[in-house]
């Protein structure tokens, strides 16, 4: 009865564990591709104000502000998939990053002749030195939770493997033992041979 109880449950603790892996392992998933998207939307902007820096055309400027939704889209797909208080303070960081760099280069926008000083050293400033590094930050984590459960679901794994070997062992000895009272407490066998020294010779 116990080794049918730790079979059960040794199935019962494979079943979950599979189940937890495939819930977490989904999570993390998403939330990798949404820092990646929102990191690699960042960097674009950025680039639009390179490219405005370079040739002073406005288009560039527009450019960068037709981003915010794409920008947007992905900041919220990234803070439905925080878990942690670590990622939800990444993202805090990344959404008052952006609503104060939109607000600059909308303003920067409307003047007749942006500063190309102002956007220098103001504006492109916000990207580069608060919501990257909160967006690479947020991307580290989640791949550092990938690792880490990756390495606690093998050595679950070994763990498990070695109780289903004890498991087996246990039940091969147990099954020797009860054989061997079962045969202790039998009588014993015997044979009668009855023939005449006539049948011999």
């Amino acid at each position: 009865l116990m080794l049918l109880t730790l079979g059960i449950s040794g199935g019962w603790y494979v079943l979950w564990m599979q189940d937890r892996t495939s819930r977490m392992l989904t999570l993390n998933v998403a939330s990798i591709r949404a820092a990646e998207e929102l990191e690699l939307h960042v960097r674009e902007t950025r680039y639009e104000l390179d490219r405005y820096l370079l040739s002073n055309h406005r288009d560039h400027l527009q450019n960068a502000a037709q981003r915010k939704e794409d920008l947007m889209h992905w900041l919220e797909e990234a803070q439905k998939l925080a878990a942690t208080p670590e990622e939800q303070v990444h993202i805090s960081q990344i959404r008052g990053g952006l609503d104060q760099f939109f607000k600059e280069l909308e303003q920067t926008i409307q003047e007749s002749t942006p500063h190309r000083q102002h956007i220098e050293q103001s504006v492109k400033p916000i990207l580069t030195d608060l919501v990257l590094p909160h967006a690479r930050g947020y991307l580290d984590l989640n791949e550092t939770e990938v690792e880490t459960s990756s390495h606690e679901n093998l050595a679950m794994s070994h763990r498990l493997a070695w109780a289903l070997v004890l498991l087996g062992t246990s039940g091969a000895v147990a099954g020797l033992l009860a054989g061997c009272a079962v045969f202790r407490g039998s009588p014993p066998f015997t044979v009668e041979m009855k023939f005449s020294l006539r049948d011999v010779a």
